[in-house]
């Protein structure tokens, strides 16, 4: 049987639970949201002031106006999967080893690929990308994106579980609970 301050300092994160569960589904689910949510507000941003997707594969763009909109979606990219991952970590209450890093890999995984799938369907871009008929720079900068995306939301995730844990206050009452 735990003691009080054994069964507080776990329900608090102090230190790893018995929990052996590594997902928590609806957290994933919400954290793909979260970064598909803001990888759509960076891109309409980022068409706004004119560093939009098409500047970089069409060639109607100067050189100049390509590489900031490649600088662009790379930072728009990072930083919607990291929040994603960010989101996915400190909703899931998992707080085992490496669950962070876990959730925010599975969120980076499941929007990206809703974001190829759809864009299939609609975008001629990404069927030659699938295909792999696309310009061998088209190929390796969407390569190095996705992967930058793939770290940054396991990042997050990191980050994410990090700060719940710190930030876990137990009440009296849940101790007591549990406890029992």
């Amino acid at each position: 049987m735990n003691t009080i301050s054994e069964v507080r300092r776990q329900l608090e994160g102090e230190v790893e639970t018995t929990d052996t569960r590594m997902l928590s589904w609806s957290s994933i689910f919400a954290g793909t949201l979260m970064a598909l949510g803001f990888g759509l507000l960076f891109l309409l941003f980022g068409n706004a002031i004119g560093l939009n997707f098409a500047n970089t594969y069409t060639g109607r763009a100067s050189t100049g106006l390509s590489v900031a909109s490649w600088i662009y979606m790379f930072v728009a990219l990072i930083g919607s999967n990291f929040i994603g991952g960010y989101f996915s970590s400190k909703s899931s209450q998992l707080r085992v080893y490496y669950a962070g890093m876990v959730h925010g890999l599975m969120t980076w995984a499941l929007a990206s690929t809703i974001v190829f799938g759809v864009g299939a369907i609609s975008a001629s871009v990404f069927r030659v990308l699938l295909v792999g008929v696309a310009d061998n720079r088209l190929n390796w900068l969407s390569f190095f994106g996705l992967t930058l995306g793939c770290a940054a939301a396991a990042i997050g995730g990191i980050v994410g579980e990090a700060s719940a844990r710190r930030g876990r206050k137990v009440t009296d009452t849940e101790v007591e609970r549990k406890a029992a």
